[in-house]
């Protein structure tokens, strides 16, 4: 995150082949999040199931956000080929957690 005054990004600052080695590093430590989330032997609750699932990823977002932003105010090829490859790499991570039958289970026993 900046260091900057409220957080601000340095968009001057940002070199387009630093995106995707970023993003691959936030998803990694995502999904080691959600492993220790599965993993916890406390009975699931809000706090631990629910609340440690939404903070997951945070990397995740603030990374894609950056990206996004950049690609729709000041594009060029490089940043459009990248978001070829950015779409399908955000897509596959939302899956593997949607679809992860661990973590439902830890869900539905909270909403039970």
């Amino acid at each position: 995150f900046s260091n900057l005054k409220h957080h601000a990004i340095p968009f001057d600052k940002i070199k387009t082949d630093q995106f995707l080695p970023a993003l691959k590093n936030a998803i990694s430590e995502a999904k080691k999040e959600i492993d220790l989330l599965i993993q916890n032997p406390d009975s699931p609750n809000f706090s631990n199931t629910i609340l440690a699932l939404e903070t997951s990823g945070e990397d995740v977002g603030y990374v894609s956000s950056i990206f996004y932003s950049l690609l729709h105010s000041h594009t060029n090829e490089d940043m459009q080929k990248l978001a070829q490859e950015f779409g399908p790499i955000l897509s596959d991570y939302s899956s593997d957690i949607t679809l992860n039958g661990a973590l439902f289970k830890r869900i539905k026993k909270v909403y039970d």
